[in-house]
């Protein structure tokens, strides 16, 4: 199971190569917009170097931010995939009833005993 799950492992790092490069210049995009605006708006004002400071600290946490989430997210439906295969690799293993079986059969509860007339008769 260990050998079928780095393979997937590996799938998944391939395929999620070319989300990963669509996601950059998705966010490129997006964080570049106010990036540029603000400044354009700080070159009017100030020096270049200003200006590219200024760009930058508005860009990089909107890239970041627009990065790290739908990675986050696609990383943590694949980490509860592996989570449950190995729980159901175990199951297997150790041979545990299913939840299923388990629910179909209600336990029947005990009647108590009533006691008859010819036993209090005896008494």
């Amino acid at each position: 199971m260990a050998l079928i799950m780095l393979g997937i492992r590996w799938a998944f790092t391939l395929v999620s190569i070319p989300l990963v490069l669509a996601l950059i210049l998705v966010a490129l995009v997006i964080a570049g917009l106010p990036a540029a605006l603000i400044g354009g708006l700080v070159a009017l004002l100030a020096s270049r170097d200003a200006a590219l400071i200024a760009a930058a600290v508005v860009a990089a946490p909107l890239f970041f931010l627009l990065l790290i989430m739908p990675l986050a997210a696609i990383g943590g439906v694949f980490t509860a995939f592996e989570h449950n295969v190995w729980t159901l690799t175990y199951r297997e293993l150790v041979a545990f009833p299913a939840p299923e079986a388990v629910l179909d059969e209600p336990e029947q509860p005990e009647e108590p005993e009533q006691p008859t007339e010819s036993g209090a008769a005896e008494a």
